[in-house]
């Protein structure tokens, strides 16, 4: 039987887990900062061309296996499913093996022009520029995603438990679980969209249609803000519910 304190124990630890997924995108699922590189190698340094090319796989690489590494903390906390961590993984393993083979090519070239071809090449994959904030982006919204549907199993019995309360309790409780509903509700649809519009930005999009790119990524920031507002907002109701009902 679901008892009110056992409807506490789990407000308190569901609680916890959306006010980590509310200040996630502050801390610990930002994706580096793309910086900007130059180098000045002579017209036939090849070996310049390719020191510095090596370089920028190696920056490439490495934020690809912490992205990696992140993913996987995450899914030790069972904050996303498997089939999440294995789309995003994939795309990890799949952009790591495109930089291996940029590597060899690179690491071959005989000349500087086809050196400097060869690091062009690496820049067309838009790793840290699209896909390693895209993956970021899709991660911390699997994780929201997953705390909305934690948050919205437990309307039924939090309705259940409010029904017995008494009238005074009931005055109080009610405002803030029609809030609580509400922000669960408004969310829904957009995070439906935004799961839909992330896998769109690509580096092929970026490259070749970037203002459509910019379109998207435009919405997505939108929805990013409605998603964390109401999904923080929630969390804070559910607070508050908490504490009422813990209120002997």
């Amino acid at each position: 039987m679901f008892t009110k304190q056992s409807l506490i124990h789990n407000l308190s630890r569901v609680f916890v887990v959306g006010g980590m997924a509310a200040t996630m995108a502050l801390a610990t699922l930002q994706a580096p900062v793309a910086q900007a590189a130059s180098t000045k190698c002579t017209a036939k340094d090849t070996q310049c061309v390719i020191t510095f090319g090596d370089q920028q796989i190696t920056t490439r690489q490495n934020a690809l296996n912490t992205l990696n590494t992140k993913i996987l903390n995450i899914q030790g906390k069972k904050q996303i499913t498997d089939t999440q961590v294995a789309n995003l993984t994939t795309d990890v393993k799949n952009h790591l093996a495109i930089l291996t083979t940029l590597k060899t090519k690179l690491d071959a070239a005989t000349n500087a022009k086809d050196a400097r071809e060869d690091v062009k090449n690496i820049y067309q994959y838009r790793i840290l520029a699209v896909v390693v904030p895209r993956d970021y982006r899709i991660l911390h919204l699997d994780v929201e995603a997953g705390v909305r549907d934690k948050l919205v199993d437990l309307k039924p019995n939090l309705e259940s438990v409010i029904d017995k309360a008494s009238a005074a309790q009931k005055a109080k409780l009610n405002p803030l679980f029609n809030d609580y509903k509400n922000d669960l509700t408004t969310i829904e649809g957009v995070i439906d969209n935004a799961q839909s519009t992330l896998p769109q930005l690509t580096a092929a999009e970026y490259n070749t249609d970037h203002a459509d790119y910019k379109t998207n990524d435009t919405k997505l920031v939108q929805a990013e803000h409605t998603i964390h507002t109401n999904l923080l907002n929630a969390a804070k109701d559910l607070h508050q519910i908490r504490q009422l009902l813990d209120t002997k």
